[in-house]
Order: C-alpha cells, then structure tokens, then sequence
C-alpha cells in the first residue's frame, strides 16, 4: 500500500544520512515514518521504528531518550509476532545497558534476544550475540573466552558481509590484547577497524578506532602516532555528539 512505501522511503532515508553520521536528519526522517507506521496502525513498523530511534541516541550517547525508545518499542514488539524486529531490539538494548555499565542487564537482554535469534536461525543475529557475550565476557576478565566469542562472530560477518559488526567488535578484540600486553596484535587489529571504518564512512567506528590507536601509541611511548590519531578522534567525535544537535532533537 502507499502508506506502507512512504514509511519505507522515509526509513531508507534515515538510514541513509545516519550512515553518514547526519543524525539530525536521520531522526527527522525517523519520526516521519513513525507517523506513518502509527497513523496506519501497525504495531510492528511503529516497534521497529522507535528500536531505530533509540539506537541513534544511543549512539549519540542520550542514554535518557535512548532508554525511553528501546523500553516503548520492545512493549509494542512483545504484543506482535514480528519475532525478528524484537529479537533485534532486545539484543540493541542489551548494548544500550552494557554501554551504561549494567552488566547484568546486558547479559538479560542478550541472551533472551540470542535465544530468538536462534530459533529463526538469523545468522547475522547469532554473529552479533556471539559479540555481545564476547563483550561481557572481557568486561569480567574472561580474556580467552572472549576472543573465542568475538572470533566466531567476526567469522560469521565477515560470511554475512557486514562490514558495519566487524568495525565495531574488532576494537574489543583490540582492548583484550592490550590488556594482556600483546602491543603488537592491539594495534594490528584496531588499525584493521579503523580501515574497514574508513572504507565504508563508518563514523561511529572511524571515532572509536581513532582513540583506541591513540591510546595504545601513547602507552608505548609514541607521542607522535598518538597525536596523530587523537586528532582524528576528535575530529569524528564533534561531528557525532554535539550538545546543541542534541538540544534539537530533543525539541524535534
């Protein structure tokens, strides 16, 4: 139906300029579609939707709007049979309370959204929850056992080509060889991030590489190299969480 196109071409459009780190119109894109989602009643476009809105504040680090939308969207899901859009949102909140540091709720959300994700054998699903215990295992100091998670779901991006995952968990891989002194691997694999992050306008992961490269040549000395990537750090940094887009989005 035409509502349907419309919510689809605005959704597109979100993901489009969120792509591109222009998250003031992503969101606005997002809203529109939302209104369409609600104004024709379905519960599962509208769930999916607020997922996608909460996941952009999170990543803009707006942990009270991101809350907010990830708490709506998984109510609304529960009551659909779009098993997929909740699995997906579930898992999303988990990184949302790991990002806060609650660990324990993490582990809740991943784990009931890897279950689902099994069930319909959604590979790329599974590679993500297999990252996400790999995460919480690292925070735990369960070195190995995170490698091997986060090892397995890099396989199966790389299968499923997701080149946005693989940026993304490479950087824990990183963090766990520097905590065990392997300087070497550290630096090879957040450098191997920050080129697949570089290759497809990643900008979330070209910031985060950028600051895990600067940190690791600060701690071996290299104050040069650590500038280097410090500027590039802050560069996508301002373009990512700047207060005022924040305070216009808010009134949006």
């Amino acid at each position: 139906d035409s509502a349907h196109r419309i919510y689809q071409g605005y959704l597109q459009l979100g993901n489009g300029y969120n792509r591109l780190g222009n998250q003031a119109e992503a969101l606005e894109n997002y809203f529109l579609a939302a209104n369409y989602a609600d104004s024709t009643g379905s519960a599962s476009r509208l769930g999916s939707i607020y997922v996608t809105i909460a996941d952009v504040y999170n990543m803009m680090d707006n942990s009270e709007n991101a809350l907010g939308y990830y708490r709506r969207a998984i109510d609304i899901l529960r009551k659909t049979r779009d098993t997929l859009s909740l699995a997906t949102g579930l898992a999303n909140a988990g990184d949302f309370f790991y990002r806060e540091g609650e660990l324990d709720s993490a582990l809740v959300y991943f784990e009931e959204s890897g279950a689902l994700f099994k069930i319909l054998d959604y590979q790329l699903g599974i590679g993500y929850y297999l990252g996400s215990l790999g995460m919480i295992y690292a925070e735990q100091g369960r070195q190995e056992e995170a490698l091997a998670k986060l090892y397995e779901c890099l396989d199966i991006l790389e299968k499923e080509t997701d080149y946005y995952g693989i940026a993304a968990f490479l950087p824990f891989a990183s963090n766990i060889y520097r905590d065990q002194g392997n300087f070497r691997a550290a630096i090879q694999t957040a450098r191997r991030s920050l080129d697949v992050a570089n290759k497809y306008g990643l900008k979330e992961q070209i910031r985060d590489a950028n600051l895990l490269l600067s940190e690791l040549y600060e701690q071996l000395g290299d104050s040069g190299e650590a500038l280097k990537y410090y500027k590039g750090y802050t560069l996508y940094k301002d373009s990512i969480s700047n207060v005022g887009l924040v305070q216009d989005l808010a009134r949006l």
